[in-house]
């Protein structure tokens, strides 16, 4: 993990998955209907929405941070496109009755998820004029494109994170 310089050493044999799946997963259990959605290149490349129908309940993982700027892992795949396309999924997966569980902060609804959605489209296309308009990284961030959501935690590694995943693949 890149951006806190630690390396996370592999899980052992005994943590690994018994059932793995691609796109999309549906599992019943204790009258429970599970559904699965694997959302890739979003907080990294491996995320999955898990929605609860009996319950109604949608678990978003480190896709959704409630009132908290997102950390988009870069050296794990993610990015806001990925991230965005993601919040999209959740959306689609839920209603305004649906109780959304963030990773970071507090329970919310789908109104608050919109939002954030919101903010996300919002900071990257702030970004992307700036990449089109010639302005460097270190200018970008200095332009504070986040600053008016007032959200906790790392407003700077948010913009630099969208800025570097806006710039083409270098092979």
């Amino acid at each position: 993990m890149a951006a806190y310089d630690r390396t996370i050493p592999a899980s052992p044999e005994i943590a690994l998955p018994s059932i793995v799946f691609d796109h999309a997963l549906t599992l019943h259990f204790g009258g429970e209907t599970i559904q699965l959605r694997h959302t890739p290149m979003a907080h990294t490349d491996g995320d999955t929405l898990v929605y609860l129908e009996g319950a109604n309940v949608l678990h978003m993982g480190d896709v959704f941070f409630n009132g908290l700027y997102p950390f988009i892992d870069r050296s794990s795949g993610g990015g806001i496109q990925g991230l965005i396309a993601s919040v999209d999924t959740g959306l689609v997966m839920s209603d305004g009755e649906t109780q959304i569980i963030p990773a970071h902060g507090p329970t919310a609804n789908r109104a608050e998820l919109q939002a954030y959605r919101a903010m996300l489209v919002t900071v990257r296309d702030k970004v992307q004029a700036g990449i089109d308009a010639g302005r460097t990284k270190g200018e970008i961030i200095g332009d504070r494109p986040a600053a008016t959501y007032a959200l906790e935690g790392e407003e700077d590694g948010f913009v630099s994170a969208v800025y570097d995943s806006l710039l083409p693949a270098q092979d």
